[in-house]
């Protein structure tokens, strides 16, 4: 794991990050920044934003060459969009696990720094209420 925080995070160019986006894959320097992008604390928000990306052409092509109402073009997309993101996100973890695979790193490697930053905010957390909790007991509150 000495690997994980010696490297030096480089973001991919907006074409490389495009590529990243549709096939999954980012140039060899980028690896840390694939390993970022799969642990870091938006990372969930990062995946929903990608779906976007990824369903944005495609929405755009039925709303523009569906020869119906504008209703009924919307609601194609809202109907298809939202069954589609919904599969998609259930593969969340798997997906960025072979994300930062791709970029050279062990399987399961992002959900165990998710899971270990996850524990240490909890702790954080926790501490942080014990202190408040024994600092209202000092002063003669009630606990």
């Amino acid at each position: 794991m000495g690997r994980v925080s010696d490297e030096k995070i480089i973001r991919p160019s907006p074409l490389q990050w495009i590529r990243y986006e549709y096939i999954g894959t980012a140039p060899g320097k980028n690896a840390a920044w694939v390993l970022f992008d799969a642990t870091c604390r938006t990372w969930v928000l990062r995946h929903i934003l990608r779906y976007l990306l990824l369903i944005g052409p495609v929405v755009t092509a039925v709303m523009v060459f569906l020869p119906t109402t504008i209703a009924i073009r919307a609601e194609t997309c809202l109907a298809a969009g939202l069954s589609i993101g919904l599969a998609y996100m259930c593969y969340t973890s798997e997906s960025l696990e072979a994300r930062i695979e791709k970029a050279g790193y062990p399987r399961g490697l992002a959900a165990e720094l998710r899971h270990r930053r996850a524990e240490e905010t909890q702790r954080a957390v926790v501490a942080r209420n014990r202190a408040r909790r024994e600092a209202r007991l000092q002063r003669g509150g009630r606990g």
